[in-house]
C-alpha cells in the first residue's frame, strides 16, 4: 500500500486529540479535505506541551480549531489558512498554511517572549568570513530559522566578510549563495551566552 505524505515546516504543538473541523461557508461538500497535524516547539525544537493552537480560514476568518488543544485537526477543506500558536509563558507564532494534500504536517516554533520591552527581541548576530573564490557582487548569506519562521540576509563583501543581525535565540541554518547557487550550509544555535557567533567558512571553486 502506498501512502502519500505532505510535510510543511512551521513550528507548533498541543495536547493529544483529534478535532473535526467544521465546514466553511463556501464548501459545498465537493472540496477535498485533509488532516492537519500540528507540532509546537520552542526556538530550539523542544516540544511545547501546553500550547494553544488556532486555525483560521484566511478568506473568512472562521475558526477551524475552536478547542485550541489538538495535535490533529481532521476534515479541513483544501484552501488557505492562518495558523497561530501561543503558550502560557507568552510565546507566540503566526504563519500562513496552504492545505492542498492529505495529510499535512506542520511545525510552528514559538519565539521566547520579549518581556516588558516595547519591541521584539533581536540583539543576536552572526559574523562570518568566507574563504575561497569570492568574485563578483553576487555572493550573499542567509540565516533561516530551523523552527522559527524567520530569516535574515546580508551581502558578502569581496573580502569574504558578512554580518547578519536582528536574530532571536534559536536554531538556524546558515547558507552561502553565489547568485542562485547554494555553495555552503551549516546549522548553529544562537543564545544570549554567545550574542555574536563568529564563523569561518571555506568554499571550493564551482562551475
Amino acid at each position: 500500500m502506498l501512502y502519500r505524505i505532505c510535510a510543511i515546516n512551521v513550528a507548533f504543538a498541543a495536547t493529544a486529540g483529534v478535532l473535526m473541523a467544521p465546514p466553511t461557508q463556501a464548501d459545498d461538500g465537493t472540496v477535498p479535505r485533509a488532516v492537519v497535524h500540528v507540532v509546537v516547539t520552542d526556538p530550539f525544537g523542544e516540544r511545547v506541551p501546553r500550547a494553544t493552537v488556532r486555525l483560521l480560514a484566511r478568506d473568512q476568518g472562521r475558526e477551524l480549531a475552536p478547542s485550541g488543544r489538538s495535535t490533529e485537526i481532521a476534515g479541513v477543506p483544501y484552501g488557505y489558512y492562518t495558523v497561530s500558536a501561543t503558550d502560557p509563558g507568552g510565546g507566540i507564532a503566526v504563519q500562513e498554511l496552504i492545505v492542498n494534500c492529505n495529510p499535512v504536517w506542520i511545525h510552528v516554533g514559538l519565539s521566547f517572549p520579549p518581556g516588558n520591552r516595547a519591541w521584539p527581541a533581536g540583539e543576536l548576530s552572526i559574523t562570518g568570513t568566507v574563504e575561497g573564490p569570492i568574485a563578483g557582487p553576487n555572493w550573499w548569506a542567509r540565516a533561516a530559522g530551523v523552527f522559527l519562521h524567520t530569516a535574515r540576509e546580508a551581502p558578502i563583501s569581496r573580502e569574504g566578510r558578512f554580518r547578519i543581525e536582528g536574530l532571536e535565540m534559536g536554531s538556524y541554518v546558515v547558507e552561502i549563495f553565489d547568485g542562485a547557487k547554494l555553495r555552503h550550509a551549516e546549522t548553529l544555535e544562537l543564545d544570549t551566552a554567545r550574542p555574536d557567533i563568529k564563523l569561518r567558512i571555506s568554499v571550493k571553486p564551482g562551475p
